[in-house]
C-alpha cells in the first residue's frame, strides 16, 4: 500500500475516533454508569468489571491514535508526545499546577473537614467511587490511565485533529472546542460534571499549549483523579 493510501487509511481510522468521542463517549459513558448502579447491589464485582472496561476502552483507543500516527509518518511529538520546554512563562504555571495539585492531597491526608467535603463534592459518583481495598487499587489504575490516555485523546490528539482540518483554527477555538467535547464526555456526573471537566480540559489544554508537552497534564490529571483515594473506604451503600 502506498504512503498516500496509509495516509488516506489513517485519516479514515481518527475521524471514526473522533466520532465516537464527540457522540459515542457520552451515550455510551451515561449508559454504562447506570448500567452499573442497577448491577452493584447484586453484583460484588461489578465495580471491579466497570473499572477494567475503562482501563481497555482507553488504552485501546490511545494505541489506535499511535498507529494511526505511524501510518501517517507523523511523529509522536505531534500529538504532545514529546520532551515539554521550560521558559519563565511554562516555569510559573507548572508551580502554580503543583501548588494547586499537593493542596488537596495534603489536606487530604491531614484534614477530615477536607476529606467530608470532598465526599459531598463526590457524593453524585458514589456509584463508580470505590469501597474496597481490591476497588481503590483498580481505580488507581482507572485514575492513571485517564491522566495518561485522555490527555492523549482529547488534548494531544483532538487539538491536532481539528487544527489540521481547520487550518489557521486558533489556539483558543481548539481549546474551547475540545473543551466542550471533554466536558461532554462526562456526561454521565451530570450537568455541573460536565460544565467542571470542561473548563479542567481547557486549563489543561492551556499548560499543554504553553509547555508544548502532554507531560505536565498528564501528571496533574492522574493526581485529581487520586484525590479521591483520600477518602476512608466507606461501607457499601445500597443503590437506588
Amino acid at each position: 500500500m502506498s504512503d498516500q493510501a496509509l495516509a488516506g487509511v489513517a485519516l479514515a481510522i481518527q475521524s471514526a475516533i473522533v466520532l465516537y468521542l464527540v457522540i459515542g463517549e457520552p451515550l455510551y459513558g451515561k449508559r454504562a454508569y447506570q448500567r452499573l448502579l442497577a448491577t452493584l447491589g447484586q453484583d460484588p464485582f461489578a465495580r471491579v468489571r466497570f473499572y477494567r472496561k475503562i482501563i481497555i476502552l482507553e488504552w485501546a483507543l490511545v494505541f489506535l491514535v499511535l498507529l494511526t500516527l505511524r501510518m501517517a509518518g507523523e511523529p509522536m511529538a505531534s500529538i504532545g508526545l514529546g520532551a515539554p520546554r521550560f521558559d519563565s512563562q511554562s516555569l510559573v504555571l507548572l508551580i502554580a499546577l503543583l501548588m494547586g495539585i499537593a493542596a488537596p492531597l495534603v489536606l487530604g491526608a491531614v484534614s477530615p473537614g477536607y476529606r467530608k467535603g470532598l465526599q459531598q463534592q463526590t457524593e453524585p459518583l458514589r456509584g463508580m467511587l470505590p469501597e474496597r481495598r481490591d476497588e481503590r487499587w483498580w481505580f488507581a489504575l482507572v485514575s492513571v490511565t485517564a491522566g495518561v490516555c485522555e490527555e492523549i485523546l482529547f488534548r494531544g490528539f483532538l487539538i491536532a485533529y481539528l487544527t489540521t482540518l481547520v487550518p489557521g483554527l486558533p489556539d483558543v477555538g481548539a481549546l474551547l472546542i475540545t473543551g466542550v467535547i471533554f466536558g461532554m464526555a462526562h456526561l454521565y456526573q451530570g450537568w455541573t460534571g460536565v460544565v467542571t471537566t470542561g473548563v479542567l480540559g481547557v486549563v489543561l489544554g492551556l499548560f499543554y499549549f504553553y509547555t508544548g508537552s502532554l507531560l505536565w497534564p498528564i501528571v496533574a490529571h492522574a493526581l485529581l483523579d487520586l484525590r479521591v483515594l483520600a477518602l476512608p473506604l466507606q461501607p457499601p451503600k445500597s443503590q437506588a
